[in-house]
């Protein structure tokens, strides 16, 4: 069975070798959220008139939500879960995003940045 499998690996790689398989997966993700963020925020932008544009930007706020905590981004974690309820209802029914709407997932972007550039001295 999968589940056998999976923990006989779990249990056989040693802690500390799981820990810098997972300190390498945060580092990754710290080198590649600058272009998720760019390529949030450029789907940001037509989220106003474009339906399907909130439904990609749902998609990844919700990849980033469920990620972050895992590699050692708690926060960004919450932030990043926090915006995808924001924008929620508008994919849902799939309508465009309110200016309110924009202009909230505008400051946590800010915010995500923000708590991302605090992990510099970690993972660079």
């Amino acid at each position: 069975d999968i589940c056998d499998r999976k923990a006989r690996l779990y249990c056989d790689m040693g802690t500390d070798d799981f820990r810098s398989r997972i300190f390498a997966l945060g580092q990754r993700f710290h080198a590649r959220f600058p272009g998720q963020m760019t390529e949030i925020e450029t789907t940001l932008a037509t989220a106003t008139v474009d339906p399907a544009a909130v439904v990609s930007l749902r998609m990844a706020l919700h990849a980033m939500a469920g990620n972050a905590p895992t590699l050692g981004f708690p926060q960004i974690g919450a932030e990043a879960r926090r915006l995808e309820a924001v924008i929620a209802p508008a994919a849902e029914t799939n309508r465009n995003l309110t200016d309110d709407e924009k202009r909230q997932v505008e400051g946590g972007l800010k915010t995500l940045r923000a708590l991302r550039d605090e992990q510099n001295e970690t993972y660079s």
